[in-house]
């Protein structure tokens, strides 16, 4: 136990309600001992508190934070100041300044060391850093100006389509990506930026259904056994008996999907993937694979527009999705389906495409597949260039609601897709939501002639199988 001196000044730090005064951890094997000669620690630090009362000569300053470190939550100071203010209040009283002792005594200091309360005249806390005083006149006095909107089309009209003399490249992987989602295509794509996602389920325990869909899309043409066999070398099963039901469930999935295909006509070994591969001239025709030369596509005010890459899962009845047959699947399924369409047409391919996860087909037959895919890919440019806030979930409703139900749809509630999008949190910390008017008003119009042959011709359903 330490002792204190006689001073003029006496300061005294780490004076919380936490941490003052000490508490003492007591194990289970010492608690059948007694030690009557040795002072706890609180009433150690009850006699340290009364000998810095009495060794203070002039002034005695106790400090504290007010806000804890640990939780971010406010705390007071310690149970023997409130006791010495509890005494000092009840026995004495200010009367020329109309106040209790505690109201005088005690000062809150403002956090940040700029803050405008250490440099006004009457203020009872003074700082003289000539640092800080300069940063407190920036950030009062200065004229600051606001931050850049994120989705900045409501502010100010963005112009940056060029006509390009050049031949422009991109590739299917990309259009795929801003179709599921325009807001993550634009951080990556144009800002560089790559967040991680938080899985909230253990790998080792549970079967994500991306990973079910993933493993089940390898076990078409192959076997299962074998997928399977190689998802635990790489880690991607789970564990024990988990593993076991997740394999049950991944037998019934690529069951259901042997079916369908039969429903549709098909075999395992019927599809094949489509390469558009710069540098051919004349197509190729392989066992699992059509090697093609990139799809050339004129786009208005933009130019000539070359798409290469790899388009898997197509066949002579048509392209298979393993996605559901729904609205809000639409709006991803259709860049895909159009570049499937530009090839069928020259295959003479059935222009349908194939629903595996329920057995279901859509025809969809634009008059010119070439004509409706340049509308798409000059919506895909101006998202590349500014932020597009629609979420496939709300591009049918777009298309389809009117202004009050646009408003409704587009509320913040509405943003809820089940996990947590690291990328729209990251625009919620930093911007007010999207105003559901101003994105009707700036993207409907381009979105209409995107999917205007699309809601023409999405009537036109076949049958459940």
């Amino acid at each position: 136990m330490g002792s204190a001196y006689p001073a003029k000044i006496v300061y005294v730090l780490g004076c919380d309600e936490e941490s003052f005064p000490r508490s003492q951890k007591v194990f289970s094997l010492e608690e059948t001992i007694k030690y009557k000669e040795t002072p706890s620690l609180s009433d150690q630090s009850r006699y340290v508190f009364l000998d810095l009362l009495l060794h203070a000569r002039s002034s005695l300053i106790f400090s504290y934070p007010r806000i804890s470190s640990q939780d971010q939550k406010s705390q007071g100071p310690c149970r023997m100041i409130e006791e010495l203010f509890c005494y000092l209040d009840a026995r004495f009283f200010f009367l020329d300044k109309d106040q209790k002792p505690s109201e005088v005594f005690k000062r809150n200091h403002p956090s940040l060391s700029f803050a405008k309360e250490y440099f006004q005249p009457n203020s009872r806390c003074k700082s003289f850093s000539s640092s800080s005083f300069l940063l407190a006149k920036s950030y009062y006095l200065e004229n600051k100006k606001s931050l850049t909107p994120f989705f900045p089309s409501w502010q100010e009209k963005i112009d940056k389509e060029k006509k390009s003399s050049h031949q422009i490249s991109i590739e299917i992987s990309k259009i795929q990506d801003f179709a599921k989602n325009p807001v993550r295509f634009y951080f990556k794509e144009k800002l560089g930026i790559f967040f991680e996602f938080s899985m909230k389920q253990d790998k080792e325990f549970f079967l994500s259904p991306i990973m079910q869909k993933k493993i089940a899309k390898r076990a078409l043409g192959t076997s299962l056994e074998e997928v399977v066999s190689t998802a635990k070398k790489l880690g991607e099963m789970p564990l024990g008996n988990f593993g076991k039901i997740a394999e049950k469930d991944l037998l019934e999935e690529a069951k259901k999907w042997k079916e369908a295909l039969l429903g549709f006509g098909l075999s395992e070994q019927d599809f094949f993937s489509i390469e558009f591969t710069d540098g051919v001239r004349i197509e190729e025709k392989k066992s699992d694979r059509i090697i093609v030369p990139p799809l050339i596509i004129e786009v208005e005010e933009i130019g000539s527009v070359a798409i290469y890459g790899h388009l898997p899962y197509a066949s002579s009845k048509g392209m298979l999705w393993f996605g559901k047959k729904k609205k809000e699947e639409y709006s991803i399924l259709w860049p895909s389906f159009l570049i499937f369409l530009c090839v069928a047409e020259k295959f003479g391919w059935e222009k349908e495409c194939l629903f595996l996860q329920e057995g279901k087909r859509l025809s969809i037959c634009p008059e010119d597949s070439h004509k409706a895919l340049a509308k798409y890919l000059k919506l895909y440019l101006r998202s590349l260039e500014e932020p597009c806030p629609i979420h496939p979930k709300f591009s049918i409703a777009l298309l389809e609601a009117d202004e009050e139900a646009w408003k409704k749809k587009m509320s913040p509630s509405s943003y809820d897709t089940g996990f947590s999008d690291p990328y729209e949190q990251w625009i919620e910390k930093r911007d007010l939501p999207p105003c559901p008017i101003h994105v009707q008003k700036e993207w409907k119009e381009e979105w209409e002639e995107a999917f205007s042959l699309f809601l023409q011709d999405a009537g036109e359903e076949h049958a459940d199988i």
